[in-house]
């Protein structure tokens, strides 16, 4: 079975090479990289190919480009990054080639079935894709990044469509919050918050932690205390930290299934009863508000 990966980062490529050798062990994957320096970055690892600068702006073109370097390369299994991007590039590529697609998955067992969340996180779903052509999105940060191994580079012969989206510019982000997946450290708030003052003393906290800060959708976006990049999630990110301290959060799935694979979990909640305390492996029933100031007074 050959097995293409597309990506536009390094860290995604790899990512993406570890899952490819979970689904078959035998297999030996191609990179198709969205421009030539990736691709030579990305031959460390695997064989790899470009054609040139993808326009990963438009999912259409970029779709195209992927269905054309798998007829070139025989490769009828397609991996990518289940981001913002890839879950919309995943189903323009299915329509591309007729493939069957799956997005989110987390995990392959065995005879090519993948795994899952479902029904907003609250079980995990193993699916089989029956038809030949099969395209997988892979969850960020479900499997581990690969390691070098020294391969070649080369360029394929296909045609990049002229993209009907057009990027003028790019500007960065206003804020410059440490990414909540990337980070080791995570104090993620929720609801049992009802002062946004209160988040000067979490900011205090986090810095002496060194941590990332993260929330629940409804303060990112019906209170507006957060941007949404903070959100966790199945309607944001995973997170994967060594410590994650979850404060005023009552535990719904939709959260849980974005940080239930920290290192260490820890609860604080006023409600004992909360149904993120026994989820996690320590807790404190306490206010989060003071909990933040007492662990502040603490702490150096």
């Amino acid at each position: 079975m050959n097995i293409l990966i597309y990506a536009d980062k390094l860290d995604a490529i790899r990512e993406l090479i570890t899952a490819a050798a979970s689904f078959d062990v035998a297999a030996t994957p191609k990179v198709f990289a969205a421009t030539d320096e990736l691709a030579q970055e990305a031959a460390s690892y695997a064989e790899s190919y470009s054609a040139g600068n993808v326009p990963v702006q438009d999912a259409h073109s970029t779709a195209a480009a992927i269905s054309q370097a798998a007829r070139a390369l025989n490769c009828d299994v397609v991996m990518l990054l289940a981001d913002r991007i890839g879950k919309d590039l995943a189903g323009h590529l299915a329509q591309a080639t007729g493939a069957g697609a799956l997005t989110g998955v987390t995990a392959f067992g065995q005879n090519h079935s993948a795994f899952r969340c479902a029904l907003g996180g609250a079980v995990v779903e193993e699916s089989v894709i029956e038809s030949d052509a099969k395209i997988f999105a892979i969850a960020p940060k479900s499997f581990a990044l690969a390691e070098q191994s020294a391969s070649s580079a080369a360029k394929i012969d296909i045609e990049i469509l002229q993209p009907s989206v057009v990027v003028k510019s790019v500007e960065p982000k206003a804020g410059g919050r440490a990414d909540v997946a990337a980070a080791d450290v995570v104090i993620a708030v929720g609801c049992g918050f009802e002062d946004e003052a209160d988040m000067a003393a979490v900011e205090q906290l986090a810095e002496k932690l060194n941590a990332a800060i993260g929330c629940t959708k409804p303060l990112a976006t019906d209170r507006k205390w957060f941007p949404e990049d903070c959100i966790i999630g199945i309607s944001g990110k995973t997170c994967r930290p060594s410590l994650a301290i979850s404060i005023g959060i009552s535990g719904q799935v939709q959260y849980w299934a974005g940080i239930r694979d920290a290192g260490l979990a820890i609860a604080i909640n006023s409600d004992k009863n909360a149904a993120i305390v026994p989820m996690c492996d320590a807790s404190v029933v306490m206010d989060g508000s003071a909990a933040v100031a007492e662990l502040n007074s603490k702490l150096p």
